[in-house]
């Protein structure tokens, strides 16, 4: 797809598309095709859906789930701060790890370390699936979640009612959102010759 969208970019602009920062899930088969074509890009997992990992690791295991959800439990209270790590620079997530370890309740139950043994073969390693380099940063103004993008792709998806619309219906879809998109804009913007342009595009596409 992305060869085809660079081909596509080149023929139309002389242009090519050279990302340098890519917001996805945790899918490691997305990061490998991006990273094909983009060797240089910056990969940034979703905060949403790191939570939810943990959540769902959580929920699979009966006790874990029950300290979890006790609000007087000193493991749950533990297991809870750990979902603060990602908002940690990604050198210092293994010190806040290990200062979270340090401070583990104690527990004859096994089940706390399948807790944090997954947390730390798959998230904190150095050779994890997913190192703190993807996930973590500390707090900015940039979004830390794919969320806006998936309640816009919900939103479009909703304009159709078959699996394979005809090509004229999908353009016709396209251009109203992007003219519902523009008035959102032009609602705020001060730019006179923006609200014009806005006019001009309309009218083109009601003749």
């Amino acid at each position: 797809m992305w060869r085809t969208l660079q081909n596509i970019c080149i023929q139309i602009t002389g242009n090519i598309i050279n990302l340098s920062n890519f917001h996805v899930n945790f899918e490691k088969s997305v990061h490998n095709a991006v990273l094909q074509i983009f060797p240089y890009c910056k990969i940034t997992c979703c905060n949403f859906h790191l939570g939810q990992n943990w959540l769902r690791h959580i929920q699979q295991h009966k006790l874990l789930s029950s300290e979890y959800l006790n609000n007087d439990s000193e493991v749950g209270k533990w297991m809870k701060c750990f979902f603060g790590l990602s908002y940690l620079p990604p050198d210092e997530v293994s010190d806040g790890f290990c200062d979270l370890m340090s401070i583990a309740p104690s527990t004859t139950s096994s089940n706390i370390s399948i807790f944090f043994d997954y947390i730390l073969e798959n998230y904190i390693a150095s050779d994890s699936n997913f190192p703190p380099t993807l996930w973590a940063c500390k707090p900015t103004n940039n979004p830390k979640t794919t969320n806006g993008a998936e309640s816009y792709h919900k939103q479009y998806n909703s304009q159709f009612y078959t699996t394979h619309p005809h090509i004229h219906q999908v353009i016709d879809v396209i251009i109203e959102i992007q003219i519902l998109e523009w008035k959102l804009i032009a609602i705020t913007s001060p730019s006179v010759m923006f609200k014009h342009f806005l006019n001009e595009i309309s009218l083109y596409i009601k003749l």
